[in-house]
């Protein structure tokens, strides 16, 4: 367990060393906080973190591969690679390490969030019920763009495909579900707007806590955990 530990502790604050990750906070708290002041407070506006919950999850797109691009990645092209896959840990413990400091991550890059709820809530009403449950569905979603993005890690050291991976491939099905229906074969659409997981993620944003929905995102993080488990297990026997 405390090998675990320093997995996730030297992933996380390594994030904190590089520009990369000062910038993606950055980002974060300057677009939460202009739609703060310039839309959600003001005068009549109805008391709601909605919109900061949508912008959000459309922000996680992009944040989410950024902060799961180098777990791997970076092991190979430093070389560090060598030393975690001779190390006593399991490839399940190894890859579970990555994927808690992404969470870790995540949960930081949302934090903001929190005090322009305070700020609401002295100078209004807001429905914390509908905000938790829509911080829950962009967690989610953020979380399985940075598991893609280090699912794709795992196969190579360039951080850039890694990155470009994980925002195009759910980019795509996105695409393929909004703009490509009438000119698929009536046989598989439903599948493909089953697999545009932004689809799942709305209900969370209006309040609407629908297990159905909680089930199918943890099944895709599950999915892809598993695959980058594969995926370290040849890596670790190469190395």
């Amino acid at each position: 367990m405390s090998a675990i530990k320093k997995v996730i502790s030297r992933e996380y604050f390594s994030f904190f060393k590089i520009p990369a990750g000062w910038f993606a906070l950055s980002v974060m708290m300057l677009s939460n906080g202009l739609l703060f002041i310039f839309d959600i407070f003001e005068p009549g506006k109805e008391a709601s973190l909605r919109p900061l919950l949508q912008l959000n999850g459309w922000l996680l797109l992009f944040i989410g591969p950024a902060l799961g691009m180098r777990t791997f990645s970076e092991e190979y092209r430093s070389g560090t690679w060598c030393f975690l896959a001779n190390s006593k840990l399991t490839n399940s413990q190894i890859v579970f390490g990555k994927f808690v400091s992404i969470l870790l991550l995540l949960v930081t890059s949302v934090s903001p969030l929190l005090p322009c709820g305070i700020v609401l809530e002295i100078y209004g009403d807001p429905d914390w019920g509908e905000f938790f449950c829509g911080l829950l569905g962009v967690l989610l979603a953020g979380v399985i763009y940075g598991t893609t993005a280090m699912f794709f890690s795992s196969w190579t050291s360039s951080q850039s495909v890694a990155f470009l991976g994980g925002i195009f491939f759910w980019m795509m099905l996105t695409l393929l579900a909004r703009f490509t229906i009438p000119i698929l074969p009536e046989s598989i659409v439903s599948t493909v707007v089953y697999l545009d997981i932004t689809q799942k993620v709305v209900p969370f944003s209006l309040g609407l806590f629908d297990t159905a929905n909680l089930i199918y995102l943890f099944s895709w993080i599950l999915v892809i955990l598993f695959f980058t488990v594969c995926i370290i297990s040849q890596k670790r026997w190469t190395a």
